[in-house]
């Protein structure tokens, strides 16, 4: 009987707390959620009902549930709150993120250069004499590559590159 009773208490202590958890997630409207993208924030979103592909602008405005927002190209527009598929708020550009992303392309494209310079012909005359034309080996991609990859990080922290951080948008 007894261990009836404490089945019954650990049942009504699970309910209980499951409860609790249900209300600490419950969905908030989607105006509560976005309340750091106020006018000046520059944010990146796709909207489906209102814009065709995924767009960066300039919050101009904003309103209960809607943002006047002037895109890169074009004139300003509004966008209900509901619209959001995707919304990502900028965090300011990053010299680090710039020279990784720098140092990826460099690195791609002067290791191809150098495989490119790979010339596999061979020319003999007439006495029999053969010469090999200078294939490069690996050490010879290897240092294009690493040349590739220092000059990308250099150009790449120069330009740097834009931070975004997603918004959840809770209820979709």
């Amino acid at each position: 009987m007894q261990h009836l009773e404490w089945e019954n208490e650990m049942r009504r202590i699970f309910a209980i707390g499951l409860g609790l958890v249900a209300l600490g997630t419950a969905a908030l409207p989607l105006s509560a959620q976005i309340a750091e993208v106020n006018p000046g924030v520059r944010i990146r979103f796709r909207a489906p009902p209102i814009v065709v592909s995924r767009t960066t602008a300039t919050v101009l405005e904003r309103q209960n549930d809607t943002l006047r927002v002037g895109p890169e190209k074009g004139s300003p527009f509004t966008v209900p709150l509901n619209a959001f598929t995707t919304l990502e708020i900028s965090r300011g550009k990053s010299r680090a993120s710039g020279a990784k992303v720098g140092a990826l392309w460099g690195a791609g494209f002067y290791a191809i250069f150098g495989l490119a310079l790979t010339d596999r012909s061979v020319s003999c005359s007439a006495s029999t004499t053969c010469t090999k034309t200078r294939n490069p080996n690996v050490g010879d991609v290897l240092a294009y590559t690493a040349a590739g990859a220092a000059s990308g990080a250099i150009i790449g922290a120069l330009i740097g590159r834009e931070k975004w951080e997603r918004v959840p948008l809770v209820g979709r």
